[in-house]
């Protein structure tokens, strides 16, 4: 479904991302690990189109990012690790409006309502942006990054500041849209919270690819016990 070719960009003089190369099938979840300043966001923010690499390609069902970004667009939901949303309008507005980008939804009111209720927002939907905690807001940021059924799902750190229960829920929605044949990228300097949720992991440091696959692949690769977690593998391949 997507395919990520030799993709390098460089801010302020820093490079930031060296030549990145991997690939995501349908139905696929991919843990997106590395330190912080690692390159996460960037890439994510690539994969989006909201950011052009300096070079490199970008293929999502064989079209090109960077020349068929309206029409791809629509079919990718993100949401950033911070902003993206209006503080002066109320939760139900924010959700509104991003939704007005779209028109092939029916009942979007419904869609929205079901949500809300799922997430315990449904008594603060009048509210200001402005005036939720930071876990509130990071709950509406996820919704707001999957009303549309995305086939392409990018979080940036999704789960950070989010109550055990709003985990789940979005935990149970990102296999949904797994198993709707959709794919989903999930960026986190944390292993934990990805080890029973993705089916392959890319490590990135300091803007490289330093490993790739699924677990048993790359212990495999690694030749370490099949026993190993998730962290163990990450502290070998990044040589900590």
């Amino acid at each position: 479904m997507i395919k990520v070719i030799q993709v390098s960009k460089k801010i302020k003089n820093r490079q930031i991302l060296h030549d990145i190369n991997f690939s995501i099938e349908k139905s696929c979840i991919l843990g997106i690990l590395g330190e912080n300043g690692a390159g996460k966001t960037t890439l994510l923010r690539i994969l989006s189109g909201l950011v052009s690499p300096d070079a490199g390609e970008i293929l999502i069902d064989g079209g090109h990012i960077r020349y068929d970004n309206h029409k791809l667009r629509s079919q990718i939901g993100y949401m950033p690790e911070d902003g993206g949303l209006y503080k002066r309008l109320s939760v139900l507005d924010n959700l509104k409006f991003s939704l007005g980008f779209y028109n092939h939804l029916s009942n979007p009111g419904i869609q929205i309502d079901n949500y809300l209720s799922q997430f315990k927002l449904k008594d603060r939907q009048n509210e200001k942006i402005g005036k939720l905690s930071g876990g509130m807001r990071r709950k509406v940021l996820f919704l707001k990054s999957i009303l549309h059924h995305p086939a392409l799902l990018l979080l940036d750190e999704p789960f950070n500041g989010m109550d055990v229960e709003s985990k789940q829920k979005a935990m149970d929605v990102i296999r949904e849209i797994k198993n709707n044949r959709g794919a989903v990228c999930i960026s986190s300097h944390s292993t934990g919270e990805l080890e029973n949720i993705c089916d392959a992991y890319l490590f990135i440091n300091q803007g490289r690819v330093r490993g790739k696959g699924s677990i048993q692949e790359l212990k495999s690769k690694l030749a370490i016990s099949k026993h190993m977690s998730l962290a163990s593998i990450y502290l070998k391949i990044m040589g900590g």
